[in-house]
């Protein structure tokens, strides 16, 4: 689902957003996600549940490839210990695999998977934000 939140200057859709997404505690009410009471967590207690925020300026890792920073939005997906690092188990390979396939989806959305390997610095302003 896509939902949008619009109003005037002052309306307070900063409050809400930094409310929901646990940067801010409300002075009164709840935000619930999926039927559950996140008023109170942590920003990475909520994110771990999927809700994330983005800001108005976003930055990118210059020295990293248009795929390598969505990569970078996908550590919460990801399960495995230092071992499993090392060893690289077949459901750590798979995992991986599953982790390359989303971004790489994104970036067609956006249309940017031609620049997939692209260095973000290499990027056009419009497209980069750099």
């Amino acid at each position: 689902m896509i939902a949008a939140v619009i109003g005037p200057n002052g309306a307070g859709r900063t409050t809400l957003f930094n409310v929901i997404s646990g940067a801010t505690a409300p002075t009164q009410g709840r935000a619930v996600l999926n039927d559950e009471n996140i008023t109170g967590r942590r920003s990475d207690q909520i994110a771990a549940r999927g809700l994330v925020r983005t800001f108005l300026l976003g930055r990118l890792f210059p020295q990293m490839t248009a795929l390598g920073n969505v990569l970078v939005g996908f550590h919460l997906h990801t399960h495995g210990e230092t071992l499993a690092a090392v060893l690289r188990p077949r459901w750590l390979r798979a995992q991986e695999a599953r982790i390359r396939e989303e971004p790489s989806d994104l970036l067609s959305l956006v249309g940017l998977k031609p620049q997939a390997d692209t260095l973000a610095a290499n990027l056009a302003y419009a497209i980069s934000g750099c």
